[in-house]
């Protein structure tokens, strides 16, 4: 029988977890009070989250006031936060990067620069906010023609444009590393590499196939390849995706998987 100090006290755990993020939200207010007083911390039963207007200033001087919701998940700090047009100012769509709910489409979720542990991690996601709304009143600015600086391509391209830099290969590459991607434990490592580069996987692109798995999840990339192996030829060279007809981001079983991490469980 196991001794006493091997035995777990669920109820005391939960209680000392609930007592860190009391601290943590309580520390958050005071933090985003200081850097953005038009927000503050609205508690409810069903949720937390910093509402009210965050002021994009540009150098002519003229100030432009956004309505958010910055959403802290119920595992908040573990899962990262969630931005989102409050008062729809923004078109919800695939080019604007904004979902269909209103919330924002700041990053891939493997890509996040959160981290749970930084003391000040809700300004530097605020700030990271501010940044994506300035760029969309210059994106409304040039006529919605041209989203200014990096961005990924909606849904799944946007995905496999990630897979390729990971692996660092060119996207029609991409369909050669599929079949080992999408049965990966059972790949022979020994076989030469989808990059014909005349070495062996294991010393090639194996290490790099490690890492992204490591990533990401084997077991989700392993569904995401395996779906892609059932697109035609076509459809699985990365390109830039213009989301569906109506503009608006897609809601395919691929995307909403996307977008659901995007979300992160709020």
């Amino acid at each position: 029988m196991p001794g006493p100090w091997r035995r777990r006290n669920r109820t005391a755990t939960r209680s000392l977890e609930a007592k860190r993020r009391e601290r943590r939200l309580e520390a958050d207010a005071r933090l985003v009070a200081e850097a953005y007083p038009g927000l503050r911390l609205d508690r409810t039963a069903a949720s937390n989250a910093f509402v009210g207007k965050i002021v994009i200033g540009s150098a002519s001087g003229i100030t432009t006031p956004i309505d958010v919701r910055i959403e802290l998940p119920v595992q908040y700090p573990d899962i990262e936060p969630v931005a989102i047009d409050a008062a729809s100012r923004f078109p919800r769509s695939a080019d604007a990067h904004i979902h269909s709910d209103g919330s924002c489409c700041l990053w891939l979720p493997w890509e996040s620069p959160w981290n749970p542990r930084s003391t000040d991690g809700i300004v530097t996601f605020i700030d990271h906010v501010v940044e994506f709304f300035y760029k969309q009143l210059i994106f409304e600015a040039n006529g919605r023609k041209r989203w200014p600086g990096v961005a990924r391509g909606h849904g799944s391209a946007g995905f496999k444009e990630f897979v390729c830099e990971a692996l660092a290969i060119q996207g029609p590459m991409l369909t050669r590393f599929l079949p080992l991607l999408a049965e990966w434990p059972q790949t022979d490592k020994y076989q030469p590499c989808p990059c014909q580069s005349g070495k062996k996987l294991r010393w090639c692109h194996g290490p790099a196939v490690v890492a992204l798995l490591e990533r990401v999840g084997r077991e989700r990339f392993e569904r995401r390849a395996r779906a892609w192996l059932e697109d035609s030829a076509s459809e699985l060279a990365v390109d830039p995706g213009t989301g569906s007809p109506d503009g608006t981001i897609g809601t395919d079983s691929e995307t909403s998987e996307v977008a659901s991490e995007e979300t992160i469980r709020r």
